[in-house]
């Protein structure tokens, strides 16, 4: 292990002794960092901190939400909202891994659902720790240099990942990591995506590490007098899976996902999400530059799109089975099911082409 003085030592040493060795010495750099890094991960039993996390960077639309989080793993959440419009303030998400909780205080009310997968929540996606940890050992890192946070000397390292939304429900290109050159934890960390501005930017302060944190954090009793709501919001509330394949999805999500065998000229598969079987959706997206069309799989057949537009509407027949086309604002659809299963496909394509997709699907 280089303890983090002898870093730049190390790297002056280096230089000086080869001449022209820039890319290797910035190969050691990042490895002996990351090497610190992830052995530091490794040993963390439980930790509490305040983490701010901002969204909407790139459409000039920030969201800030600021959270008060306690984690003892592997799957053991407490997430307190400090700032957030999006679930409202001093909402608290609890979880042991098998039942998730969500209450809001201001109502006086809570949910309770079950976890299909507990790597697969929105508590794993809120721990960056873990998550920066495990993208920087699958992945190639890249020393950047040295910056200061709360005036704390951080290691920035970046990687690309060959398979972004193995690590992230939201699709990047690149990722940039601060390290405590200290405590050898995240500070802040920066996703990319085909852009210098990043789309997601997450902030750790006041961090605490194995501080033996009781077990109690994983339980919620619901206060005196607190009404429960009989069905949670699964697709809302806990992190879809993904795939960034038709292949991946297949296997992934089973048959839960119709893959459509014909697609129009210059469109690709871009990912595909799948948010439960208690929601029992799955939905994919295809690009082609700036144009996107999606395709919405939903289990049972009772449950409509969720993106219902509305507008000019016409019948039209999908392999016998009869559907609505509908003509609205800037986007078009077509819904149809059969016995099992509700199906939407929403986006610029015409009817034409919207019927040879929906036909295709197996």
């Amino acid at each position: 292990m280089v303890h983090k003085y002898l870093l730049p030592v190390i790297l002056f040493a280096l230089i000086a002794g080869s001449g022209c060795t820039d890319v290797w010495n910035t190969k050691v750099a990042s490895d002996d960092i990351v090497d610190q890094f992830t052995a530091r991960q490794e040993s963390i039993r439980d930790y509490s901190t305040i983490l701010s996390k901002t969204t909407g960077l790139t459409i000039e639309a920030p969201v800030l939400e600021t959270m008060s989080i306690t984690v003892k793993k592997p799957y053991c959440y407490r997430v307190e909202y400090l700032v957030s419009p999006k679930v409202g303030v001093g909402t608290l998400a609890v979880s042991d891994g098998r039942d998730l909780w969500w209450y809001y205080p201001s109502e006086n009310r809570y949910q309770h659902g079950n976890i299909d997968d507990p790597a697969q929540t929105i508590f794993t996606e809120l721990d960056y720790q873990t998550t920066a940890s495990t993208i920087l050992k699958e992945n190639e890192p890249t020393y950047i240099g040295e910056d200061v946070i709360d005036g704390e000397t951080a290691y920035v390292i970046e990687a690309m990942p060959d398979d972004p939304l193995k690590y992230s429900p939201v699709l990047f290109s690149r990722v940039r990591i601060w390290i405590d050159s200290d405590a050898w934890v995240v500070k802040k960390i920066e996703f990319f995506y085909e852009s210098e501005m990043p789309i997601v930017r997450a902030e750790y302060s006041n961090i605490r590490i194995n501080t033996e944190v009781s077990s109690d954090i994983c339980t919620f009793v619901p206060p005196e007098g607190a009404q429960p709501e009989p069905t949670p919001d699964p697709a809302g509330r806990v992190t879809p899976l993904h795939a960034s394949t038709p292949e991946q999805a297949q296997d992934r999500f089973g048959s839960y996902i119709r893959i459509p065998a014909y697609v129009p000229e210059g469109y690709t598969f871009h990912y595909a999400l799948f948010y439960g079987k208690a929601e029992g959706q799955t939905s994919q997206f295809y690009t082609r530059g700036n144009e996107e069309f999606r395709i919405r799989v939903i289990f049972p057949p009772e449950k409509s799109c969720p993106e219902l537009l509305t507008g000019n509407a016409t019948q039209v027949v999908i392999d016998g089975t009869a559907g609505t086309y509908v003509v609205g604002k800037g986007e078009n659809q077509l819904r149809w099911h059969d016995e099992n299963i509700s199906y939407c496909i929403t986006g610029l394509l015409s009817e034409e082409e919207m019927v040879k997709v929906a036909a295709s699907m197996e």
